[in-house]
């Protein structure tokens, strides 16, 4: 009962601010204009905030010491070479195979996962998360733009060219760049300014999720389902199981175990609809495995967690 009590505490909370997105949605007290603007402050602003608060303050030599980023790193690659082996074999359509290969192998670890281990873990773990993100990150991006541009052949289009500038100047890489050196050099940074960055990463999160929930819709879930189901049951059973088993025998335990099984178990990231949208790919079904993987990871994760707990791994 305690290790149920425990899991449920760690997980609950996060899909419930997710839930209150969907009433705030469906109430009308916000519209896509509000999802729109929330999502920019939070990519923009809380984000790179939480990002740069976090590494800048954390003692350098811990980053040395994260094993779990290559393993991190080397098993998204897999993932991506998995998802597009599948989507090859089973889909004809380009199109489809590129919103395929994104939803099935981008997660949403900047959100779902950094709540999580915040829930479990509090600062420490938010500040390993926010450090495996930063690593991370820029792969599942670049990676996606790989899957998206050999799916569709547009090897010439402008579009792409402006998602790989948007790699390059996003915030939260010029985050880690700007954090790095303070951390290494232990530079010591001004009370005000810690309390403002503090303050403004306390928004990423909670306004994240709630974003997260207005965006997601049942509208064209009938649409592309048995790909939906598939995409999904690679991002959240297969992957995290494969990868999770692997870290335990690799001797990984506690907040490293639990960041690995986070790392490949959350839901594949809204941002995959923007992407699918921006290289014209099928954006129903990219939405479709969103909401798919966003709804069926409060089981898995829950599940993961829970049995993560109960053998003593955490």
């Amino acid at each position: 009962m305690q290790n149920i009590l425990f899991t449920l505490n760690t997980v609950v909370p996060v899909f419930i601010i997710i839930l209150i997105g969907i009433i705030l949605k469906k109430t009308k007290v916000i519209d896509n204009d509000f999802i729109h603007k929330s999502s920019k402050i939070v990519f923009n602003v809380a984000l790179p905030s939480l990002i740069f608060i976090k590494i800048s303050q954390t003692d350098f030599s811990k980053i040395t010491e994260l094993k779990v980023i290559p393993f991190g790193c080397i098993g998204i690659l897999i993932c991506f070479i998995f998802s597009c082996i599948i989507s090859i074999i089973f889909i004809q359509d380009g199109k489809k195979r590129g919103a395929f290969i994104q939803g099935a192998f981008r997660g949403n670890y900047a959100i779902v996962g950094l709540a999580i281990l915040s829930n479990m873990f509090g600062n420490s773990g938010l500040a390993k998360g926010a450090i495996i993100l930063s690593f991370t990150l820029p792969i599942f991006n670049i990676l996606a733009i790989i899957g998206l541009i050999f799916s569709t052949n547009k090897f010439n289009s402008s579009s792409y060219k402006k998602i790989l500038f948007k790699i390059i100047s996003n915030p939260n890489i010029i985050a880690l760049s700007l954090a790095v050196p303070f951390s290494y050099f232990k530079i010591p940074i001004n009370e005000v300014i810690v309390k403002v960055f503090n303050n403004l990463s306390l928004l990423a999160l909670p306004l994240a999720l709630i974003g997260i929930g207005g965006s997601l819709s049942l509208k064209n879930i009938k649409n592309n389902f048995v790909l939906g189901i598939l995409a999904t049951f690679i991002k959240i059973i297969l992957t995290p199981l494969i990868f999770t088993f692997a870290g335990y025998h690799l001797g990984y335990r506690g907040e490293n175990l639990v960041a690995i099984y986070m790392l490949f178990a959350v839901p594949t990231a809204v941002t995959s609809f923007i992407f699918a949208k921006a290289l014209d790919c099928d954006t129903d079904l990219a939405a479709n495995i969103v909401l798919m993987t966003t709804t069926g990871s409060i089981v898995t994760i829950s599940l993961g967690i829970l049995i993560l707990k109960m053998n003593g791994l955490i």
